[in-house]
């Protein structure tokens, strides 16, 4: 347990099908303590990225027609706070 507190950048790559119809997409989701994130999840050549710096959260979300940084309500951010834990 102390070895796995004493980790302070973690790094996950990996590809998934997304079914039905069956599309790859990769991923990368980053995580530094205490309390930064970021995700990136690229489908057909597009590329979502989530984040969070510690105090407010951010996306790009290309499937939604949106191309720049938007911050994500606090009300919405519960996750992102958790994955960068």
């Amino acid at each position: 347990l102390d070895k796995l507190r004493a980790v302070r950048t973690m790094r996950m790559t990996g590809k998934m099908t997304i079914a039905p119809p069956g599309i790859e997409a990769a991923f990368v989701m980053e995580a530094a303590r205490p309390g930064m994130m970021r995700g990136d999840l690229t489908v057909q050549g597009l590329t979502q990225t989530i984040g969070y710096d510690g105090k407010s959260a951010w996306q790009i979300n290309p499937f939604q027609g949106k191309r720049d940084a938007e911050r994500v309500p606090d009300e919405d951010a519960a996750d992102f706070r958790d994955q960068a834990d």
